[in-house]
């Protein structure tokens, strides 16, 4: 048996309607969506549902906050990946302040030819 959306759901998906013509990017359309969602108040569980996303919905549905695992400490990172000036004996080493190389955006083309 259907049921007929409630006037939450029909607001909602004329927000999404109205918006997805008229912005040029997916960006702005990916912010106008949370910020209708935001909007309207709706539980996580009911706009999954509405996304048509059933098993996000059931996994927020049976979540509990006793299946949550705290860290009892700080995990251990590996000394290889430190760098060469790790060693320095002041604590702070002269490359821990700038950004690691792979970071640092590429001089590549970023247009995409299909």
């Amino acid at each position: 048996m259907s049921r007929s959306p409630t006037s939450s759901e029909e607001e909602m998906a004329q927000s999404f309607s109205d918006y997805s013509d008229d912005c040029a990017s997916d960006s702005s359309r990916e912010e106008t969506i949370y910020e209708t969602i935001r909007a309207t108040a709706e539980p996580a569980t009911k706009v999954a549902i509405i996304a048509g996303n059933f098993e996000l919905a059931e996994l927020i549905k049976n979540h509990k906050d006793s299946d949550i695992v705290p860290f009892r400490e700080a995990p251990a990172y590996s000394k290889r990946r430190r760098g060469p000036h790790s060693g320095s004996g002041n604590g702070q080493s002269p490359s821990s302040l700038s950004a690691p190389r792979v970071l640092l955006r590429s001089n590549s083309d970023n247009n995409l030819s299909v």
